[in-house]
């Protein structure tokens, strides 16, 4: 092989390296650490998650109501004894996702989520429903708060389970996420954009909200910005 032909090989070799780092800046959602290799095949939708704009409605971020959209989704296969429902935000640079939501133990006859459920371990209606430590450690839904800059992705996946999923007492997502493991029976989600206000503070200023918090590999037990 020529000199050229070595060097353009080794320039190729590089280019493909940087885009595999540049892949792996960007932290997994649940669904990639649980299912990498599963298509989704449940359809996640919501009648008012969306405004105008085609984003995220301001009412359900932390910059209006910072209330919890209403989430409807097919019913899982047979073998279904439960649902799981993460509301989460990869940010490239950061080893853990912005956890925003997590609802766990959601009977297998309820395929919906109603607007506006309230803070609290216990979801009213919805038999053994649960809701666990957000990243801010608050048992409740926390709104998109990204600081201003381009538009945020989140994610609003749901996981049907079977019956042999063990949580752990405390709630940890680390612990939930691995308690799932192997108990996944299907999936799927609903991704949206939402871009802060205009006169959003930027990153790192402390009034923006902050990275702050906990992931799938830390524990959520100290309060802490809601940011993102």
């Amino acid at each position: 092989m020529s000199s050229k032909l070595k060097s353009l090989a080794l320039a190729g070799a590089a280019l493909t390296l940087s885009s595999v780092a540049l892949a792996q800046d960007v932290p997994q959602t649940a669904a990639q650490r649980l299912v990498p290799d599963m298509a989704p095949t449940i359809e996640v939708t919501s009648p008012n998650l969306l405004g105008a704009n085609g984003e995220i409605d301001p009412r359900f971020s932390q910059y209006g109501a910072n209330t919890s959209p209403e989430l409807n989704w097919t019913a899982g296969p047979d073998g279904t004894a439960s649902y799981a429902v993460f509301l989460e935000d990869p940010i490239a640079g950061m080893d853990f996702t912005i956890l925003h939501w997590a609802v766990i133990d959601i009977p297998a006859d309820v395929t919906a989520l109603p607007e506006g459920v309230p803070e609290g371990m216990a979801v009213a209606g919805l038999g053994n429903t649960m809701q666990a430590p957000n990243i801010m450690g608050n048992m409740a839904y926390a709104g998109p708060r990204p600081p201003a800059g381009p538009a945020h992705t989140y994610h609003f996946q749901v996981f049907a389970l079977d019956g042999d999923v063990m949580f752990p007492e405390d709630m940890n997502f680390a612990g939930i996420i691995e308690a799932m493991q192997g108990h996944v029976l299907a999936w799927g989600e609903l991704a949206a954009p939402f871009t802060a206000p205009a006169d959003a503070a930027p990153a790192g200023n402390a009034n923006a909200g902050g990275n702050g918090g906990a992931g799938a590999g830390a524990n959520p037990g100290a309060p802490a910005p809601a940011g993102n």
